[in-house]
C-alpha cells in the first residue's frame, strides 16, 4: 500500500471542512452560538466570549461521511474505533451543549466525565473483547517485553484512552495550541500503521484495520488543517469538548492496538506536559494547604500569567511538538 497514494484525502478534507467551518461560524454568529469562558481564567480570555464553539461537529461529520460511504464496515477494530469515537463525541456534545445554554463552563465535573469515560470504556471492552487478549506491552527503547493478563489490560488501557480524552481537552485552551501538535501526532501514528501493515506479528484482520485507519487519520489531518486556519490567532471558532474528546480517545486506543503504548510518550509528551501540571496543582492544592504549584493550571496559563503573549506560548509549544516529532520519527524508522 502506497501512503502516497491517500494523499489527497488530506485535500478534500481540508476543502469539504474549510466549507463546513465557514457554515459553522456563519450559523453560530448568527444565533449566539458562543463559548462560554472559565469565570477563574486568564483575564485576558473574556475578549473571546463571543466566539463560536465546537468545531468538533464538522470533523465529526467528515469523520461518519468517510466512514459510511468510503470503507468496510465487516472489521470488528475499525467498528470498534468509530463506536470508541461516537461516545466520546456524545459525551462532548452533551457537555458543550450544556455549558452554552448554562453560560457555565463547569457543568459537567471532571469526575462525572470519568465516569461517563469508564461507562464508555466497558460499552468498548464489551462491543470487542479481543482489546483485553493482547498479553504483551513493549517497554520501548530497551526491548523488553512485559507480559500482562486480561485484569491488567483493563484497568491500563482505561488510563491510556482516558488519558488521552482529557489530555487533548486540556491542552485545548490557547488559539491554535493543540491542532498543530494532533497533525504531528495523527502523522506519526500514520507511519507506524504503514511499517505495521508489513509487520507479521499482526494478523490480516489488522492489517486491513491499519489501511482503513491511515485513511481515516489522513482525513482528520486534513479537518485539522482547515480548523487551524480559522482557529489560529485571534480564533475565529473553537474545537470544543466535542471535537478535543473524541480525537484523544481514538489516539489512545490506536497506541494500544499497534502495542506503541509506551512509546506513545514521545509523541505527545507535550500533551503528557500540560495534563501532568494540572495534576501537581490539584494535588498540591487540596494536600499542602491550597499551594498552588503553577500561578494556574494548565501549563499555558502559567505562562500567560508570567505576561508571556498567548501566540507566543502557542508558537514555542509548537516548536517542541516539532522537535518530539523528529524525536519519534528516529525512534520508529
Amino acid at each position: 500500500m502506497n501512503i502516497i497514494n491517500k494523499i489527497y484525502i488530506i485535500f478534500i478534507s481540508f476543502i469539504l471542512n474549510f466549507i463546513l467551518n465557514k457554515l459553522l461560524i456563519f450559523i453560530f454568529s448568527k444565533y449566539n452560538i458562543f463559548q462560554n469562558i472559565r469565570y477563574e481564567g486568564p483575564k485576558s480570555h473574556f475578549k473571546k466570549k463571543y466566539t463560536p464553539t465546537m468545531s468538533g461537529i464538522n470533523i465529526f461529520i467528515m469523520i461518519f461521511f468517510h466512514y459510511y460511504f468510503f470503507l468496510k464496515k465487516n472489521n470488528i477494530y475499525l467498528n470498534t474505533i468509530i463506536l470508541l469515537y461516537f461516545l466520546n463525541f456524545l459525551i462532548g456534545f452533551l457537555d458543550d451543549i450544556l455549558k452554552i445554554v448554562k453560560k457555565n463552563s463547569n457543568i459537567i465535573k471532571l469526575k462525572h466525565k470519568i465516569i461517563l469515560q469508564f461507562l464508555i470504556y466497558n460499552i468498548i471492552i464489551f462491543f470487542n473483547k479481543k482489546i483485553l487478549y493482547k498479553n504483551i506491552i513493549n517497554i520501548p527503547f530497551l526491548n523488553i517485553k512485559f507480559y500482562t493478563n486480561k485484569i491488567i489490560n483493563y484497568f491500563f488501557y482505561f488510563i491510556i484512552i482516558n488519558g488521552f480524552c482529557n489530555s487533548v481537552n486540556i491542552t485545548d485552551g490557547l488559539d491554535g495550541l493543540v491542532s498543530f501538535p494532533l497533525i504531528l501526532i495523527y502523522i506519526i501514528l500514520i507511519l507506524i500503521l504503514y511499517l505495521s501493515i508489513y509487520n507479521n506479528n499482526f494478523s490480516l484482520i489488522h492489517k486491513l484495520f491499519f489501511i482503513d485507519l491511515i485513511s481515516i487519520f489522513m482525513n482528520i489531518i486534513g479537518c485539522l488543517l482547515s480548523f487551524l486556519w480559522f482557529n489560529s490567532y485571534p480564533a475565529n471558532i473553537f474545537l470544543g469538548d466535542v471535537g478535543s474528546l473524541p480525537l484523544g480517545s481514538i489516539i489512545g486506543f490506536s497506541f494500544i492496538i499497534l502495542n506503541k503504548e509506551l512509546l506513545s510518550i514521545v509523541p505527545c509528551f507535550l500533551l503528557f506536559i500540560e495534563s501532568m501540571s494540572t495534576i501537581i496543582q490539584i494535588f498540591t492544592y487540596n494536600f499542602f494547604n491550597k499551594f498552588r504549584f503553577f500561578l494556574m493550571a494548565p501549563i499555558h496559563h502559567h505562562y500567560e500569567l508570567k505576561n508571556i503573549h498567548e501566540n507566543k506560548i502557542v508558537v514555542r509549544f509548537w516548536i517542541l511538538s516539532i522537535l518530539l516529532f523528529l524525536i519519534s520519527l528516529i525512534l520508529i524508522i
